[in-house]
């Protein structure tokens, strides 16, 4: 086995066909996936990627694709740290895996200077992860986000997944709707052309229900902004994006935003503008959307990490992710851990 460590704006790309056999073999989500990387790398500049990776007879047999922020401390993440609900830490069997592991934990440790490595929402009982923790001197595997998915079975309607009390609310609501003369409008939007341009509606209402919760919207910061525009884009012209659109007199009422992944739905983002909100807006969309999914054969709609009541409602699982943190000592200690 040789182990390479490769750093710079271009490692994702430059690590091309390889790394798309590597994923592929191991069949890692698309969030992991290099367009998601490569767009993430374009949008989060502050950060420089670094590629610790394990060959074996030529063949790239497992990588940790990390990104390094400088500052007083050296800072390091998994590529695609914040936006994506999971990471990965691919390798194709177990002695890849934990040759890795040894590899990350030798760059770490000899640097010169302190770092701290936060790796979140990687699959449970990770090899990668577990082998990288019992390497290091300071580190510890905590339970991470939650995500809840909807796992279909042989009926594709979605009454037979929902309970009684959740179809009710839903026809109440589209009831609401048409007694006070208004006609709703559902759209799925999966065309390139089609999906760029609404995407200019989506940032407005995302940004208005985004403020009406007193929060920074992530389309006002720049890089978040971008990624989130930079994203969608590249998949859409992949055939990879699903757009689920609520209109009402002409107006983007409500939004939900999956990626296709094989046969998983992957939802990743959905707002409704807040003059609407007395319709339940968001929840007709949701179950428009989740329906799409049934009719497009899916079989699993993924809600992606967060413990909100709308997704368990439609739901019948959800998986436990876990995160990896370590530091070089007691100064850098991430805090609220109790392993220092």
């Amino acid at each position: 086995m040789q182990v390479h460590v490769l750093s710079g704006a271009d490692v994702v790309e430059s690590l091309g066909d390889d790394l798309d056999e590597l994923h592929t073999a191991v069949r890692v989500p698309l969030m992991t996936r290099r367009p998601w990387l490569q767009a993430w790398v374009a949008s989060y500049r502050e950060y420089q990627p670094v590629a610790v990776t394990v060959r074996t007879n030529n063949r790239l047999a497992a990588a940790a694709l990390l990104a390094e922020r400088y500052g007083k401390i050296k800072q390091f993440v998994a590529l695609g740290h914040g936006p994506s609900d999971t990471v990965a830490l691919p390798a194709r069997d177990h002695a890849a895996a934990e040759m890795l592991a040894t590899a990350v934990a030798g760059h770490l440790t000899g640097l010169r200077r302190p770092w701290r490595l936060t790796l979140r929402h990687l699959p449970a009982e990770d090899p990668v992860a577990t082998a990288l923790a019992a390497r290091l001197p300071r580190a510890a595997v905590v339970p991470g986000a939650v995500s809840p998915a909807l796992r279909v079975g042989r009926t594709r309607t979605l009454r037979d997944y929902v309970s009684r009390n959740h179809h009710q609310q839903g026809r109440r609501l589209r009831n609401r709707l048409k007694r006070d003369g208004m006609d709703p409008v559902i759209a799925h939007v999966r065309e390139p052309d089609d999906v760029m341009t609404v995407l200019p509606e989506v940032v407005e209402v995302c940004r208005a229900r985004d403020s009406e919760l007193g929060r920074r919207s992530a389309m006002d910061d720049p890089a978040a902004g971008q990624f989130f525009r930079r994203v969608i884009e590249v998949h859409a012209l992949r055939g990879s994006v699903a757009l689920t659109t609520l209109r009402i007199d002409g107006a983007l009422a409500a939004y939900v935003l999956c990626f296709i992944d094989g046969g998983a739905f992957r939802m990743w983002n959905s707002r409704f503008h807040p003059h609407w909100s007395r319709y339940g807006v968001g929840h007709i969309a949701h179950d428009a959307a989740v329906e799409h999914g049934l009719q497009s054969g899916c079989e699993v709609y993924d809600w992606g990490r967060g413990e909100e009541p709308y997704k368990f409602s439609l739901s019948n699982d959800s998986v436990r992710a876990e995160d990896l943190y370590a530091w070089s000592g007691r100064l850098v200690a991430v805090p609220g851990t109790l392993f220092l």
